[in-house]
């Protein structure tokens, strides 16, 4: 049994006074909470989850591996986020919830897709990674569907960390159960260490944004991309059902900060943009008065050798070509850039 730390009570207390959820099970990695949430929930083989086409791959993965189906959904128009007209094309009898990622600290049409979760009965799990503690129309990100996936290795510096915020008082006590049922405590390699090292470089990159860890990344993908063909790191790590005390207490002296920024600057990220740039232009260039940018310097791009030297890609397209255009545009051309720049 791992022992309720002094770190976790001090967490759960911390993020629910942050966010108004009642309930945290925290994880190593974020994915690990998306699979005890699904096992949780105790679907049949059969059980179809929504996802946006255009995501990270270790969404799809982690789906698989926890014994559901994901249903790929293209992305809105002149966005970065699924569609909701198209999420409703695509239940059936099978669809058991819909995946929502607020894609780069833009915020999703949630209403509008809570809505129609709403018609069809369905669970609506919300992706905070990129926009932890943003308000969208007077509300917090996070709290409009059943579940709350976050991450404290995107806009916190941490080698690791997620978590799964709810206020399902009976699937929260599931969940809290069948983590037990996993490894409770690892022996640790030194691959382990690489991949913390490298994930703590990934959170320092997507905190802070700098052209040192820019080139340190850009180095890391080529690697992967030459040994691993972009598949390294896509799976569920059996030693991350838990998150370690020495995280948890580095997070907890990040949150109150991240709380201020985002307070400070969070109408620069949580407002949808009805238009977004298709061409060689920055994202400022089809701003409305009321919108400003999100914490994401991310843009779409024509491929040019200046914009590919300073910027990083953004995620792999794991979609056969053409199911999903506009996905398949925004892999293409969507390019993440350092702060520098803006």
């Amino acid at each position: 049994m791992i022992h309720y730390t002094l770190e976790k009570k001090l967490l759960e207390k911390k993020l629910s006074n942050l966010m108004h959820l009642k309930h945290f099970i925290f994880t190593g990695y974020a994915r690990n909470g998306l699979y005890l949430l699904i096992k949780a929930l105790n679907w049949d083989n059969n059980a179809h989850i929504i996802i946006p086409a255009f995501t990270c791959s270790v969404i799809p993965k982690t789906i698989e591996a926890a014994g559901a189906i994901p249903v790929p959904v293209d992305s809105e128009d002149l966005g970065l986020n699924i569609s909701p007209e198209k999420i409703e094309k695509a239940i059936t009898k099978h669809t058991k919830a819909i995946y929502v990622i607020h894609t780069y600290g833009t915020a999703a049409k949630i209403n509008e897709i809570c809505a129609i979760a709403n018609k069809y009965n369905l669970l609506v799990i919300e992706d905070v990674a990129h926009s932890l503690f943003s308000q969208y129309k007077g509300k917090q990100l996070g709290t409009f569907g059943d579940f709350a996936i976050l991450s404290f290795t995107k806009k916190l510096i941490n080698y690791e960390g997620g978590a799964i915020g709810t206020n399902n008082t009976a699937v929260y006590k599931k969940i809290t159960a069948l983590q037990q049922n996993y490894r409770k405590s690892a022996v640790f390699y030194f691959s382990d260490y690489i991949d913390d090292t490298t994930r703590l470089i990934g959170a320092f990159w997507e905190t802070k944004f700098s052209f040192l860890t820019l080139i340190v990344m850009k180095m890391l993908d080529i690697w992967e991309n030459i040994f691993f063909e972009g598949q390294y790191g896509l799976h569920v790590d059996q030693k991350k059902f838990f998150m370690r005390r020495l995280s948890m207490r580095i997070t907890l002296i990040q949150l109150d900060l991240l709380n201020k920024k985002t307070k400070k600057e969070q109408k620069k990220h949580i407002t949808f943009r009805n238009k977004f740039s298709n061409r060689l232009e920055f994202p400022k260039i089809n701003q409305k008065e009321k919108d400003s940018f999100p914490l994401y310097n991310v843009g779409l791009f024509k491929k040019n050798f200046l914009y590919l030297l300073i910027s990083y890609r953004t995620w792999r397209n794991p979609n056969k070509k053409g199911l999903f255009p506009r996905a398949d545009h925004i892999y293409s051309n969507c390019r993440l850039f350092s702060s520098f720049l803006i």
